[in-house]
């Protein structure tokens, strides 16, 4: 299966379900469209991290969704999966009809993609992970140990 590396909280909000567009500065693989993807949680936090959670809107709306703080959300680990329904350009029309907390959970700019998950799954337990940049390959064995310990969201 593959992965995906995401900052927290933003890879809790895909498991969750609450964020249901994760936007990257590169296409997703034409092969991974309507393929499930495990969503790593990072091991660490950058300040640009910290400052876009700490932004008053994307406060309002992740306050809303009842998740826990960022200090408590585990790291380093596989957190559960998504499955990835589509891949889009961002143009300024699809951004328009973004809503405006979807738009408080990503990066929407013209040239971005728009990666469109849908059916997530968040581990009861964490997989420890060592994550990498882009998309890598996760192991079928602890996907198999780990399936049975999940939860629908």
């Amino acid at each position: 299966m593959k992965a995906l590396s995401v900052w927290q909280p933003w890879a809790l909000l895909l498991v969750t379900g609450h964020k249901r567009i994760e936007t990257r500065p590169w296409p997703a693989p034409n092969g991974l469209i309507g393929q499930e993807v495990a969503i790593a949680s990072c091991k660490n936090l950058r300040t640009e991290q910290r400052v876009a959670y700490a932004a008053p809107d994307f406060q309002v709306h992740y306050a809303a969704t009842g998740l826990p703080p960022l200090a408590e959300l585990p790291r380093g680990a596989v957190i559960g999966k998504t499955k990835l329904l589509d891949c889009k350009l961002m143009t300024d029309e699809l951004i328009a009809r973004i809503p405006d907390r979807e738009r408080a959970f990503g990066i929407y700019a013209p040239g971005r993609f728009a990666w469109f998950m849908g059916e997530p799954i968040r581990f009861n337990n964490p997989v420890p992970a060592s994550g990498r940049l882009g998309l890598w390959d996760w192991d079928h064995e602890q996907v198999r140990a780990f399936e049975g310990k999940s939860v629908q969201i």
